[in-house]
């Protein structure tokens, strides 16, 4: 799981798999209607963080989904 020092949380490759996975089932719950599904899985995730989530944490968890692609595993700082 997630482990929190004083400003810096960090996630394994897990972690955030299951953060992808409920982002991608959250409009389905609420039958929200996501247009550029059949576009791209990676269109539909952005258009489903944007609707779901406030600017910070969208920053936040799209720096980590970057970092976690780059080196396979994510230092985020919630202080950015």
């Amino acid at each position: 799981m997630a482990t929190e020092d004083a400003d810096e949380v960090h996630f394994n490759g897990l972690d955030v798999l299951k953060i992808s996975v409920a982002i991608v089932c959250i409009p389905k719950i609420f039958n929200t209607r996501i247009h550029s599904l059949s576009a791209s899985p990676v269109t539909a995730l952005r258009t489903v963080i944007s609707v779901t989530l406030s600017a910070h944490r969208r920053k936040w968890l799209t720096q980590g989904l970057l970092q976690l692609s780059l080196t396979g595993e994510t230092k985020l700082d919630d202080a950015t």
